[in-house]
C-alpha cells in the first residue's frame, strides 16, 4: 500500500512582509500630524495629558524622568523606527517622562482615537505597530538585567555601542548625534566623574576614538565578553 506523504505547508507571508509603513501614512487622512524637531526640542513633557502615539520617523529621543527630589534619570532611548508615548492607549491620562529630540528629528504623531481605529482595522500596521513594541519591550528588559547584574564600567560599554550606528561590516562608527557625559553618566546610572574615568580608559585601551567626534569599536564589545585586554 502506497504511503501518503504530506506536503510541507508553505509558511503563511507575515502581514508586514509587504507593508511599507511611508506609502501607508501618505494615503492616511486625519489623525496624524508630522513634525520636526532640533536636539533638545521637547515632544512631549512629564506630567503633561497623555493623548498621542508619536512614531520617530527619523533621528533620536531621549525619555527621562526627574523624581519628586528633583533627580533626573535618563528611562530610554529611542531609536528611529519606533513607538513611543504609545501608553496612553492603556487609558494612562499623563506621561511619566519627558521626551525630547537629541538632534534633528522627524515624529508622526497619532491622535489616541485614530491609532485605536487603525489597530483594530487595518492589520498590516497592527502587526507592525506590535513588533515594535515587543522589540521596545525586549530593549528594556535587557537595560534592567544591565543595570541589575553588571557593573557600571561594562554598562557604558554597552550603552556606547548601542548608540553607535554601525554600517554593515564596518569596524568603528561614530556617535550621532553627539551626547553629553552627563546624559551617559544618567543611561549609566554613576556619576560624571566615573564615566569620565572609564572613557579615558576605553580611549587608553582603543576601544573609542576622541577627535572631533566620538568613535566607537566593534572592539569594545570585547569588554563585555571579559576579553578585554
Amino acid at each position: 500500500m502506497k504511503k501518503r506523504t504530506m506536503k510541507a505547508r508553505r509558511p503563511k507571508r507575515e502581514p508586514t512582509s509587504q507593508f511599507e509603513l511611508g506609502r501607508f501614512l501618505s494615503r492616511l487622512v486625519g489623525g496624524k500630524s508630522t513634525g520636526k524637531y532640533h536636539s533638545g526640542d521637547v515632544i512631549f513633557a512629564q506630567g503633561s495629558p497623555c493623548e498621542e502615539v508619536c512614531y520617530l520617523d527619523r533621528g533620536k529621543v531621549k525619555a527621562s524622568a526627574v523624581s519628586d527630589k528633583g533627580k533626573e534619570a535618563v528611562v530610554a532611548m529611542v531609536d528611529e523606527g519606533h513607538f513611543f508615548g504609545a501608553e496612553c492607549l492603556d487609558g494612562r491620562p499623563a506621561h511619566l517622562s519627558t521626551a525630547a529630540a537629541l538632534g534633528e528629528a522627524r515624529v508622526v504623531r497619532f491622535e489616541k482615537n485614530a491609532m485605536l481605529r487603525l489597530l483594530q482595522k487595518e492589520q498590516g500596521f497592527l502587526y507592525f505597530f506590535m513588533c515594535r513594541l515587543l522589540a521596545r519591550t525586549v530593549r528594556l528588559e535587557e537595560d534592567l538585567l544591565d543595570h541589575l547584574f553588571n557593573t557600571s564600567e561594562k554598562r557604558l560599554a554597552r550603552v556606547l555601542l548601542l548608540l553607535a550606528n554601525f554600517a554593515q561590516g564596518a569596524k568603528t562608527a561614530r556617535i550621532n548625534p553627539k551626547i553629553t557625559q552627563e546624559t551617559l553618566a544618567s543611561m549609566v546610572g554613576t556619576t560624571r566623574s566615573r564615566i569620565n574615568l572609564f572613557m579615558r580608559k576605553f580611549q587608553k585601551l582603543g576601544f573609542i576614538d576622541y577627535d572631533r567626534d566620538l568613535r566607537i569599536h566593534r572592539s569594545l564589545s570585547k569588554l563585555l565578553e571579559g576579553r578585554a585586554r
